[in-house]
C-alpha cells in the first residue's frame, strides 16, 4: 500500500505544479500581450461614436489628427447634427449653424461644456504608452484605466483586433461606444 501512496503524491505533485506553472506563463503571456497592445497604439486616431447622454441617443466622429488637437463632430440626432467642438491645447471652438464661440481651457467651466471633450482628453491619455500601467484581461476585451483632470476613466479594448471599443467616463456614468476605431500614425 505504501509504493501506492507514494505514486499518488508524487503524481499529484506533478499535476499541481504543472497546473502552477501553466498559470505563470498565461500570466506571462497575458503581460506579453498587454505590451504589444500599448505598444502599437498612438495618441492620433479617428472613431465614430455613439452614447446616451440626458435621454438622447448621441452619435458623431471623433479624432485627435495632430499632438494638442482634437475634433468632435455630432451627425446624431438630426437636431444636433453639424455641432461640432474643436480642441487646442488652451482652447476650445464651439461652432454650429454658422455660429461659433471660443472658450479658454485656463478660465474654467469647459469641462462643465459638455463630456465629449473630456472623451477626447480622457482617450489621449489612455493611448499613452506607460510601461507600468498595462492593460488588464477581463474576458474578451482588456481594459485600461486611469484618472484623467480628477476623474476615473476606463477604455475597453477588443482582445480579437486590439483596437478600443469602449470609453467609460467618470467610473462608468457615460458610456461611449467607439466604431471603426483607426491610428492615424
Amino acid at each position: 500500500m505504501k509504493p501506492f501512496l507514494l505514486r499518488f503524491f508524487l503524481v499529484l505533485g506533478a499535476v499541481l505544479w504543472a497546473g502552477l506553472s501553466l498559470t505563470g506563463c498565461a500570466k506571462a503571456r497575458d503581460q506579453t500581450r498587454a505590451k504589444q497592445l500599448m505598444e502599437r497604439f498612438s495618441q492620433h486616431f479617428e472613431s465614430e461614436f455613439t452614447c446616451a447622454m440626458d435621454g438622447l441617443e448621441l452619435g458623431g466622429k471623433i479624432s485627435r489628427p495632430n499632438p494638442g488637437s482634437g475634433v468632435i463632430e455630432m451627425t446624431a440626432p438630426k437636431n444636433l447634427a453639424g455641432l461640432t467642438y474643436r480642441l487646442d491645447s488652451d482652447q476650445v471652438e464651439v461652432s454650429f449653424s454658422g455660429l461659433s464661440f471660443t472658450l479658454d481651457k485656463s478660465a474654467g467651466g469647459v469641462a462643465g461644456l459638455a463630456p465629449l471633450p473630456q472623451a477626447l482628453t480622457a482617450l489621449s491619455a489612455l493611448l499613452t504608452f506607460r510601461p507600468e500601467e498595462l492593460p488588464v484581461r477581463e474576458g474578451e476585451v482588456w481594459k485600461m484605466s486611469a484618472t484623467v483632470n480628477g476623474k476615473e476613466c476606463s477604455m475597453l479594448i477588443a482582445e480579437d483586433t486590439g483596437l478600443p471599443v469602449k470609453l467609460l467616463l467618470e467610473g462608468g456614468d457615460l458610456e461611449i461606444e467607439l466604431k471603426n476605431f483607426t491610428f492615424l500614425g
